[in-house]
């Protein structure tokens, strides 16, 4: 197993593995879009508590492994609670805006300037109004 690397993180996506695993796609801001596989997150009171929901900013903790394509994340810590999107634009709009970014980036390519960019636009969502102008703005 490599080095352990800590990185801000955007969830961007996650679904079920086996019975008690996830995979997550992330967004991070050193090491740019990667996945990787959390063991025992379905489970995890401790280590994923309430982390791994698209949206969510952590500062993700994983490895990385050589000639693997998934990394392995090994905890995370909440950084900011996104506002919940109650309204089915704004969730629409923040769907909109993970799924152009996951789309977009290539996996473990440094992307910064869109790490920010998204991370502006899901704040700017969350306390702002939802309009198609929104969308041409940020992106």
């Amino acid at each position: 197993m490599g080095p352990s690397h800590v990185s801000e993180a955007i969830i961007l996506r996650t679904r079920p593995y086996g019975e008690s695993d996830k995979i997550v796609t992330f967004l991070s801001l050193d090491a740019g879009k990667l996945t990787g596989i959390a063991k025992g997150a379905k489970n995890s009171r401790r280590r994923f508590a309430n982390c791994l929901e698209p949206f969510t900013r952590v500062r993700a903790y994983f490895r990385t492994r050589p000639g693997a394509s998934l990394v392995f994340l090994e905890s995370c810590d909440l950084v900011r609670v996104p506002a919940p999107l109650a309204d089915p634009v704004k969730l629409a709009y923040g769907g909109y805006l993970v799924e152009l970014v996951d789309q977009l980036t290539e996996e473990a390519h440094p992307v910064g300037d869109i790490y920010h960019l998204l991370a502006e636009g899901l704040t700017t969502l969350e306390s702002g109004a939802a309009t198609g102008a929104f969308v041409f703005l940020r992106f």
